[in-house]
C-alpha cells in the first residue's frame, strides 16, 4: 500500500508495492525513490483534463471532486493500491510471464548457471562432461520454451486466458537450477507508476549473471510489453 503527496510539483511516495517474484518495492519515507512517478503534478493534470492518454484511470476517483494536489495525490494512491490488490489476485500468471522472459533469455544464450555459486544443485546436474552441459540441459527444451514464450507473449495476465503454470514446469525441466535461490535473491531496483501502466526493474543476487537490470512495462491487463535484460 502506498501514500502519495505533492511537494514542489513533484509526486513523492511512501509505502510498498508487491510484484511477486519480480520483487517488493519499498519507499520507507516520502522522498525515497524506489517507487516513483516521473510526471509532475501539472503534467498529470494536463493529461487528465485534456489528453486523456494515461491518467484517465483516475476518473473513478476524481469525477466528483475538485482537482487539486490533495485530491489528485489521494486518487493516485487509491488507484495503485487497487492495482496492487489485483496484482495479487493475478500473481501466478504475472510470475509465470516474468519467469518465461528470464528463462527464455537463459536458453537463448546458453547461460552457464552451473558456473555461478549458489545457482545450481550439484546432485541434480547431468552425468556428463561439463562442456556438454549446455547441450544436455537446454537443447531438449528449446521448442517447449518457444511455446511457453509464445503463450505469454503480448497477452493479458488477468486470468481472462488459461495459461501454463510456468514456475512448476520450469522446476520439472531444469531441476538442477536453484529456482528458490533465484526467487529469494531478486533485488528490486525501481518501480515507475505511469497512469494506466507501470514498469519495474530488478536484478539477481549473483552479480547480475542471470538478470541485470531486467525491465518490463505492464499495462492495465498486466500484459508484459517491453522486456529488456542486460
Amino acid at each position: 500500500m502506498i501514500e502519495v503527496k505533492v511537494i514542489d510539483d513533484q509526486f513523492v511516495i511512501k509505502g510498498s508495492f508487491a510484484l511477486g517474484i519480480a520483487g517488493t518495492y519499498v519507499n520507507e519515507a516520502f522522498g525515497s525513490s524506489q517507487i516513483q512517478i516521473l510526471d509532475t503534478y501539472e503534467e498529470v493534470i494536463e493529461d487528465y483534463t485534456e489528453e486523456h492518454y494515461k491518467w484517465h484511470v483516475l476518473e473513478t476517483y476524481l469525477k466528483d471532486k475538485e482537482l487539486n494536489e490533495e485530491t489528485v495525490s489521494w486518487a493516485i494512491g487509491e488507484y495503485y493500491n487497487a492495482v496492487e490488490k489485483k496484482v495479487q489476485e493475478c500473481i501466478r500468471q504475472i510470475n509465470s510471464n516474468f519467469l518465461v522472459n528470464v528463462f527464455s533469455n537463459m536458453v537463448d544464450c546458453g547461460n552457464a548457471f552451473w558456473e555461478i555459486e549458489g545457482a545450481y544443485i550439484e546432485e541434480k546436474m547431468p552425468k556428463c562432461q561439463e562442456e556438454d552441459y549446455s547441450e544436455v540441459i537446454y537443447e531438449p527444451y528449446w521448442r517447449e520454451m518457444e511455446a511457453l514464450y509464445d503463450e505469454y507473449d503480448d497477452t493479458p495476465n488477468n486470468h481472462t486466458l488459461e495459461k501454463t503454470d510456468v514456475e512448476a514446469r520450469l522446476r520439472e525441466m531444469f531441476p538442477m537450477f536453484n529456482m528458490d535461490a533465484l526467487i529469494q535473491g531478486v533485488s528490486p531496483e525501481y518501480l515507475t507508476l505511469d497512469g494506466n501502466k507501470f514498469s519495474f526493474q530488478c536484478s539477481d543476487s549473483w552479480d547480475n549473471q542471470v538478470m541485470c537490470g531486467a525491465y518490463d512495462q505492464l499495462d492495465e491487463d498486466f500484459t508484459f510489453t517491453d522486456w529488456h535484460n542486460f
